[in-house]
């Protein structure tokens, strides 16, 4: 079984907004930010803005779920954000 390549957050924020604006459900949503969930990450469309809309809310969901089958988050960011929160 072949490692997945990695991404960085910018990275994989960008491809994430480039495919959701190229969907008119989707013209409201503003930025994406990815994080570290467990072993995996997760993209979310926070703020206070409007509210996304179901179909867009699907959207997302599924460019998630597709682009974390095919890259995985540079681990670099993960170590970054635990030296920060382990001084």
């Amino acid at each position: 079984m072949s490692q997945k390549p990695s991404k960085s957050a910018a990275e994989l924020e960008n491809i994430i907004m480039t495919e959701l604006l190229g969907y008119p459900e989707c013209d409201g949503a503003g930025v994406v930010v990815v994080k570290q969930m467990g072993l995996s990450w997760d993209a979310t469309l926070p703020g206070d803005g409007p509210r996304l809309n179901t179909e867009c809310n699907a959207r997302l969901s599924e460019i998630n779920n597709r682009l974390r089958r095919e890259f995985n988050l540079s681990s670099s960011v993960f170590r970054n954000s635990l030296r920060k929160s382990h001084p």
